[in-house]
């Protein structure tokens, strides 16, 4: 079990259990148990994984999904993420190591080419214009 702590101070425990991994299929159409190779990128899959695997803790304190998502910033959901991937591919170590150990290389890679991706831009960037954003990784 790992925590994160959202923008009011407040933590959550990620505990990924079968029953989660059940609800997220069922709910958001995504088979992370026999399809884990698949890793969710956008917010919108992330934060309906989050609230799905945080939905009773939230419903303890009140919070329906909308006031959830407002408490993930783009920091704290990058960290709740970041938890999430480690339960899930922890999840899979025990359950089948050979496919925790495909997904976390598969993690690994893609937050790589995310960070060359960034780096790229800010290449270009920098080359170009002064007035094109510039992404530090």
């Amino acid at each position: 079990m790992r925590t994160f702590i959202d923008k009011t101070g407040q933590p959550w425990e990620i505990d990924l259990t079968v029953g989660h991994l059940l609800n997220i299929k069922t709910e958001l159409k995504l088979n992370l148990m026999d399809d884990p190779e698949t890793i969710p990128d956008s917010i919108e899959k992330q934060v309906g994984i989050l609230w799905i695997t945080c939905f009773d803790q939230a419903k303890a304190l009140g919070l329906g999904p909308v006031e959830f998502a407002k408490r993930l910033d783009g920091k704290v959901l990058c960290d709740a993420w970041l938890v999430w991937m480690e339960e899930w591919i922890d999840f899979f170590v025990h359950q089948s190591p050979a496919r925790g150990q495909l997904i976390k290389e598969l993690w690994d890679k893609a937050r790589q080419l995310d960070l060359a991706r960034a780096r790229l831009i800010q290449q270009a960037c920098s080359s170009t214009s002064s007035d094109c954003p510039i992404v530090t990784g």
